[in-house]
């Protein structure tokens, strides 16, 4: 039995054409050199490496008199479609025919001597090949018995029995109604309007200074300076480091100042991490961030949305959906855990730990995702 798609042929890694009008044609109008190309000094992309656990061989030994059979069967064929200056169509010397076609003439004897021989040897085997076989050793000239070794992997033989005692728990997919605050809260914040204070006070936690800073790192001052153009820090927020909150916090437009960062070793710009910088910044202006109120006007700002209550029905329905998607993904991942630890020999093969397979059994006992 083979799996779905095409079936496998010894052949498939040698880009088999048969000899159609349109191939001999084409052929036709080669140069010599093209004509007898031979692969030669030719390049072609690597063939991809297989999996050692998951390999098969097959060796196909063909008698020299069925290999003479298959030339002048192929090279006939050639040599009705060929036609060339000074010969009547179909009256092209086999000989001439055989060295314009060479190429051609190789694969289609290939095909015709293996595909059936090759396809029969791998179900002796009783294996399901997948991807490209790769021939490992060829032997194919007229006159002589062909030789073939060709390698290809295969789904290997498994059991999981049992498996309908490997459960999971499925975590909870209602969305509560945090959950759905804390996004309605991310789409506000999308939708803030930041505008500038125009009273005469110093900065406060929550306020946005614009500012201008210009940075060196301790004890490597041939560094390239740090610099920034009127750049947003909002004061006292859990992503501005402490840093820069203490010393903005009570600074006031057009006030210069000193700021110290030490930045923590794994912080996420590289070039930073675990590096000490000092700072040279200039206060330009406090700005105020406001959100959105939540009425009609929003609804229909952020999208099709007639009134208010049409989009937190529609924002409802999109949490809900992202959430169960989010759980049915953990949960696979969790069953996924599971059954590798329960069969550490199947599943830690590649062929075992395919998604496919694992949707194939969720799908099939769905039961298995508990709640």
């Amino acid at each position: 039995m083979r799996p779905e798609g095409k079936t496998l042929s010894s052949t498939d890694t040698l880009e088999n054409t048969p000899p159609t009008e349109t191939a001999v044609a084409a052929r036709e109008h080669d140069s010599p050199e093209q004509q007898g190309h031979d692969h030669e000094g030719h390049t072609h992309p690597p063939e991809p490496v297989l999996n050692p656990d998951c390999i098969k061989e097959v060796v196909i030994d063909v008698p020299a008199e069925e290999v003479n059979k298959a030339y002048r069967t192929v090279c006939g064929e050639y040599s009705k479609r060929a036609k060339f200056p000074g010969f009547r169509a179909g009256k092209v010397p086999g000989s001439v025919v055989k060295r314009r076609f060479a190429v051609e003439i190789q694969k289609a004897v290939m095909d015709s001597l293996l595909s059936e021989r090759f396809n029969k040897a791998v179900d002796a085997l009783g294996v399901h090949p997948v991807g490209q076989p790769q021939t490992t050793e060829l032997n194919l000239k007229e006159g002589e018995p062909l030789h073939l070794k060709v390698a290809f992997e295969h789904v290997p033989l498994f059991s999981i029995e049992g498996y309908r005692n490997v459960t999971v728990p499925k975590p909870a997919a209602e969305v509560t109604e945090e959950e759905f605050r804390d996004e309605l809260a991310k789409l506000r914040e999308a939708h803030a309007t930041v505008e500038p204070v125009e009273e005469d006070r110093p900065l406060n936690d929550g306020d946005w200074a614009q500012i201008s800073y210009k940075g060196h790192t301790k004890d490597q001052a041939d560094d390239a300076p740090i610099v920034g153009e009127d750049t947003l820090v909002e004061v006292g927020a859990k992503h501005t480091l402490a840093a820069f909150s203490s010393a903005l916090r009570g600074a006031r437009p057009g006030q210069e100042l000193k700021a110290e960062v030490i930045y923590p070793a794994d912080y996420h710009q590289a070039d930073l991490a675990g590096k000490t910088v000092t700072y040279d910044v200039e206060v330009k202006a406090i700005k105020k961030r406001t959100l959105p109120e939540l009425d009609d006007d929003f609804a229909r700002e952020v999208g099709a949305n007639e009134n208010y209550a049409e989009f937190e029905r529609q924002l409802r329905e999109h949490v809900a959906l992202g959430k169960r998607r989010s759980v049915e993904a953990e949960t696979k991942e969790r069953l996924l855990a599971a059954l590798t630890e329960r069969f550490p020999s199947r599943f830690r093969n590649r062929w075992c730990r395919s998604k496919l397979m694992l949707g194939s059994i969720t799908a099939s006992a769905p039961w298995l995702l508990r709640a």
